[in-house]
């Protein structure tokens, strides 16, 4: 289904002239620049771009030359703004009143407005068709500093845009507010901008630099307002983990406090605007840190900051530095090249990955920097000193004064602003992570894993392969139940699918870009984002998300610690209590216990389970409680840690990272995990060490599951929800998992509650048969069961068509395991066979097969398919293993031919003997990217 969640990949850059005043010819560098980046973006049919634009300097002579003209009297000596904006050409006159109002209530002087004057013709027929009038506002102020009046203009836009979502018929857009920078965009191409705009050729229209931005949409409507600048920042990239920033970001809204801005801070509610892209939220946030007393580097540092925990690069003060801010603000991760100003700096800086490219450059007159080489030749040929930005580096330019700091400069300035490393180390709190030989004598292992359904399978195909360390691989796809369609009352983990990035926001991988990501944890009261004093450094550290026994008992009796925690269980008198009262219950505690008590680490726990209670399941409790604090207004001042028995596996483990968790412990596991242990003698494993690993396995798969959509780091992970739910009923998950997707209905409180287990009961204190992971009788439903195979292959070595349609009937006689179980095609009309061998042919070659690598094929199966695709017209593909050459050019060719990252054997020959590519962007056999092929199913022909 279409989504209109932002995604683009763009051409970036600034420019900017050294120790000259402003100049045309300054202006006309800046539109050079951005029409040498044209090829970056794409366009309509019609001719209609995805959207370009600049950000300069105000050209305050052009603006002193229209005020001479109309003969408006106006002082030299005050401060001249422009507000920039797209208004509806049906209410031009009433947006105009509305913000003519609140500038008088902003005690703003409005000189007059000017409708910009601009030429449709050049554009295409959808953008003329939705082209805004545009309009600037001339305001001025007395006896204001530039930083005053630009605070009082953040405030007044602030304002200005909550009255305008008031008033249901206006839309305006508000491109730039401001006495130091003006936004020229639109939805045209980088080279129809100087067309368009004809400010941009007149002669008075002179600046020092320039910010320039052309738009590539991928999967999204291209507006006018998406286009960027935006008013700090313009943005080439993907925000990945833009839904757990916004969350986290309007949690903050209650308790941020401001010396800065006092009483004002209720003006600059929300934060950040929902409806706008990624990038436009970005820069909400980077223009509030700005707007709010940090410089420009400070902020670009805070949101999107290098991956600094094992970089020897830095020193220990900038360590700290980093640290500190880790405390305040998750990344915002993902994909990002940034160019921003404020009017004062002007910043170039990448994402920690160094996902996106961005090279800059300086001569004696000009400082450059572009996602390319070759926009401005003339002033690349001069310069004398070239560099490509690394990943998460950052220089700075400061216009007054000429200053231009690299990545270590910018950051020694930054770490000396406070005593970061005294902040960081004066209480550092950190928890005992040993893992005991000792069995845990507080519960029964026998019948809790009874109660949440362990299985001998589950121990020996997930739980073995754990505490070796390993993540748990299988060499087929999944062919069981939907967990919405079995009968087995799956458990709700299983509800949710994991999403990953495509094209634009490639996956990371996990193993060979370890360096740059990190499971560091935090767990305590968060302090304002707007201030930065001692006390806000007085946050647990973890390693890790996941909890040993030892690590719970230092937040629970630890004389430092156990103050600030309270264990708040889960389980309930079902006879008693429907979940949502339970819920209720639940959270109102939790609510007393952060307010009054000021407890700042509430654990959800389930492990004292009495006979005759169930549990609620821990993510439902988990995603509830998140929720209702954030609408409270008091999430950041407490973490959220999970003990549950139902957690094992690493996609349980994500699933409760996503929703909210800082830290999980999964005592059932590490239990049965120290009993395998002992049980396995011949693995030479003590039970310390097989706890070890099991957590070291956990940590891996977190990282995978993390990586599949480019995020590195778990703080940004937390709160994300990046999670399909199928089976579910909307309105519970829009109660509880609200940020998910979902596009089926399915199964709400009720069900949920029908199907808790009531502990100590004799019936569900049986051993589950298993059978999710391979097919056993009268367990979970497998679509490859041994009816089926045998069928199957009745039917081909055969050759009899009966035995084919028994064969199909088996298919479909079986329960429904899949959504597209359901679905039937219509009868058709006529029933007469096609005699037409014409038209056979013409739809055989529509045919084609899924494309399966060689090696998770057979060789036998993998030429088979080639063979009766080539036969019949159709086309069969090599998957992204490669081919043996000695199949090109014969019947068993494959016809389609896949190029994935990370591929070996991409040969010359291997694509000429295609007819047909598929070029994956965001899969390949490599871990984190794909299907991974087991190393029992590697042979010799495989590995050549």
């Amino acid at each position: 289904m279409f989504d209109f969640s932002e995604k683009d990949s763009c051409g970036v850059g600034f420019i900017a002239s050294r120790n000259i005043p402003p100049t045309h010819g300054m202006t006309l560098k800046v539109l050079e620049c951005l029409a040498n980046l044209d090829h970056r973006g794409a366009k309509f049919a019609d001719g209609t771009g995805d959207g370009a634009g600049v950000l300069t300097e105000i050209p305050f002579e052009l603006i002193r030359a229209e005020l001479e003209e109309l003969n408006i009297q106006y002082d030299s000596n005050k401060k001249i703004g422009i507000i920039s904006c797209f208004f509806d050409p049906k209410n031009v006159d009433e947006s105009i009143d509305l913000i003519n109002n609140e500038l008088s209530n902003s005690s703003i002087k409005l000189l007059y407005w000017r409708k910009v004057p601009t030429d449709k013709q050049i554009l295409g027929d959808l953008a003329r068709g939705s082209k805004p009038s545009i309009y600037q506002g001339i305001i001025s102020a007395e006896n204001e500093t530039h930083k005053n009046f630009e605070k009082k203009l953040f405030l007044f836009r602030k304002v200005l845009e909550k009255k305008i979502l008031e008033v249901e018929f206006l839309n305006i857009h508000i491109n730039s507010c401001s006495s130091k920078t003006v936004v020229y965009k639109g939805l045209f191409t980088a080279k129809q901008t100087a067309d368009f705009y004809w400010d941009l050729r007149n002669p008075l229209y002179k600046t020092r630099f320039g910010i320039f931005h052309q738009r590539f949409s991928t999967n999204t409507s291209s507006t006018w307002d998406k286009a960027q600048p935006f008013r700090m920042l313009a943005h080439n990239g993907e925000i990945n983990t833009i839904q757990s920033n916004f969350s986290w970001m309007k949690a903050r809204e209650v308790d941020a406090s401001s010396s800065f801005w006092k009483e004002d801070i209720e003006k600059l509610k929300p934060f950040i605007d929902e409806s706008i892209s990624d990038s436009g939220q970005l820069d909400n946030a980077l223009e509030l840190l700005v707007q709010s007393g940090r410089t420009l580097s400070h902020a670009q540092e805070m949101l999107i900051p290098s991956a600094w925990e094992n970089n020897p690069r830095f020193t220990n003060k900038q360590k700290a530095f980093y640290q500190y801010h880790s405390f305040l603000t998750e990344p915002w991760d993902g994909p990002a090249a940034i160019i921003a100003s404020d009017g004062r700096d002007i910043i170039a800086g990448l994402d920690r990955s160094g996902l996106r490219p961005m090279r800059w450059m300086v001569s004696d007159r000009y400082v450059l920097a572009a996602s390319e080489v070759g926009i401005c030749p003339s002033v690349e040929a001069g310069a004398y000193k070239t560099a490509q930005l690394e990943p998460g580096q950052t220089i700075r330019y400061r216009i007054e004064n000429d200053e231009l700091l690299d990545e270590s400069q910018v950051l020694t300035k930054l770490s000396e602003k406070n005593p970061y490393i005294d902040w960081v180390n004066s209480k550092p709190l950190n928890v005992d992570e040993q893992y005991s030989e000792k069995q845990d004598d507080a519960i029964d292992s026998d019948k809790l894993s009874s109660f949440y359904d362990y299985t001998p399978e589950e121990e020996r195909l997930i739980l073995l392969p754990m505490l070796k360390g390993d993540i748990p691989t299988g060499s087929m796809g999944n062919d069981t139940s939907l967990a919405v369609m079995s009968s087995n009352n799956p458990r709700l983990t299983r509800y949710f699918h994991q999403l990953f990035a495509q094209v634009t926001n490639p996956p990371i991988d996990p193993i060979r870009e370890r360096f740059v990501m990190s499971t560091k944890t935090y767990l305590g009261k968060r302090g304002s984002i707007l201030k930065e004093t001692a006390q806000q450094a007085n946050l647990i550290s973890l390693d890790s998300p996941i909890l040993s026994g030892a690590s719970y008992d230092a937040l629970t009796k630890n004389k430092a610690l156990r103050n600030k925690s309270v264990v708040v269980n889960t389980n309930f008198q079902k006879v008693n209590h429907s979940i949502e009262d339970a819920l209720k219950i639940i959270c109102e505690t939790i609510k007393e216990e952060i307010v009054e008590n000021k407890k700042s680490v509430i654990i959800l726990s389930d492990r004292v389970v009495k006979t005759g209670e169930s549990v609620i399941p821990s993510l439902m409790v988990l995603a509830k409680v998140h929720h209702y604090l954030i609408e409270e207004g008091i999430r950041l001042k407490a973490s959220l840690v999970v003990v549950s028995g139902e957690i094992r596996d690493s996609h349980d483990l994500a699933c409760h990272i996503a929703y909210g968790a800082s830290a999980v412990w999964p005592y059932l596991a590490l239990e049965k995990v120290r009993q395998l242990a002992i049980q396995n003698n011949e693995l030479e494993l003590s039970p310390v060490k097989a706890q070890e690993n099991y957590r070291k396995s956990l940590n891996k798969g977190l990282l995978k599951i993390m990586s599949k959509m480019g995020i590195c780091t778990i703080s940004s992970y937390r709160g994300s929800e990046l999670y399909e739910i199928i089976g579910i009923d909307k309105d519970l998950v829009n109660e509880l998992f609200k940020f998910s997707k979902t596009r089926t209905e399915g199964y709400g409180y009720k069900y949920f509650y029908d199907n808790l287990k009531i502990y100590g009961n004799e019936e569900v204190e049986k051993i589950g048969l298993g059978g999710f992971y391979k097919h056993k009788k009268d367990a979970e439903t497998h679509v490859t069961s041994p009816k089926t195979v045998l069928k199957l292959q009745k039917a081909v070595r055969s050759g009899d068509i009966d035995d084919w349609h028994t064969y199909l009937e088996t298919l479909e006689d079986r329960v429904d395991v899949q959504l597209r179980d359901m679905f039937s095609l219509p009868e058709t009309i006529n029933n007469n066979k096609i005699a037409d061998d014409d038209l056979l042919k013409e739809i055989y070659k529509k045919f084609t097969v899924s494309s399966m690598s060689l090696g998770a094929l057979s060789e036998e199966a993998h030429q088979a398919l080639a063979v009766a695709m080539n036969k019949i017209g159709g086309k069969s593909g090599s998957g992204e293993g490669g081919e043996d050459p000695k199949r090109y050019n014969t019947e068993k060719n494959s016809k389609i031919k896949q190029i994935a990252s990370g591929r070996f054997g991409v040969t010359p020959d291997y694509l000429a003997s295609a007819e047909e590519f598929q070029i994956k962007m965001a899969q390949g056999s490599k871990p984190g990217e794909g299907g991974q092929l087991p190393g029992f199913k590697v042979d010799k022909h495989i590995a050549r």
